[in-house]
């Protein structure tokens, strides 16, 4: 690992993004899971937290989780890589990051996401009286099963096994590539956008 903002809850907030005790890395620093060959490793630009895999597809995540997105069943940041234990038993192949979710690919086709709901982006599973998953909940949907994922700030792009391309989230700006940007006026009284969200992927 290595880069500006350790200091994972006030990354993109304005605030100083480093301490004593949670520094800038200047340069490369070993992350060390003892006892674990790590086979594949999820972060992006738009999120603060990561998701380490094993070669075994145990799941480790650490970073900024207040809306859940480390699938750890809390809201609680962590430092350090944490066992996600509500996907023990569901070997991981892959998994993406977006700004306040995760989406977690299981080596026999099967799709995870945890985080945040509101926007569509932890699938159509989500309890519609949370705005949030701390624990991953399966996508249903994929027939074919799930073979690559991808999250942006807000929305997943997913590519089945018989090659077929799937979007869901918000469809703010376009990103769902289904030819609208879903954008409607929330107030008669005032202009107020919003973006329409899609929880099923399509």
């Amino acid at each position: 690992m290595c880069g500006a903002g350790t200091n994972w809850d006030n990354l993109g907030k304005g605030k100083e993004a480093h301490t004593k005790s949670a520094p800038n890395l200047m340069g490369p620093c070993r992350l060390v899971l003892p006892g674990v060959k790590v086979a594949f490793v999820a972060t992006s630009s738009c999120s603060s937290h990561c998701i380490a895999l094993s070669a075994s597809g145990a799941a480790y995540a650490w970073g900024r989780n207040q809306c859940g997105q480390l699938g750890l069943g809390d809201t609680l940041t962590r430092a350090g890589p944490t066992e996600v234990t509500a996907l023990q038993g569901t070997p991981l192949s892959a998994a993406a990051t977006g700004k306040h979710h995760t989406l977690w690919l299981g080596a026999e086709g099967d799709l995870f996401a945890s985080g945040s709901s509101k926007e569509g982006c932890v699938g159509p599973s989500a309890d519609k009286r949370r705005e949030m998953e701390a624990t991953p909940v399966a996508v249903p949907g994929l027939a074919a099963g799930a073979a690559y994922v991808a999250a942006g700030g807000a929305h997943n792009l997913v590519i089945d096994r018989e090659g077929t391309l799937w979007a869901f989230g918000s469809s703010e700006c376009g990103v769902l590539g289904n030819g609208t940007a879903g954008q409607y006026n929330k107030s008669d009284s005032s202009i107020q956008l919003a973006y329409a969200t899609d929880a099923a992927p399509r």
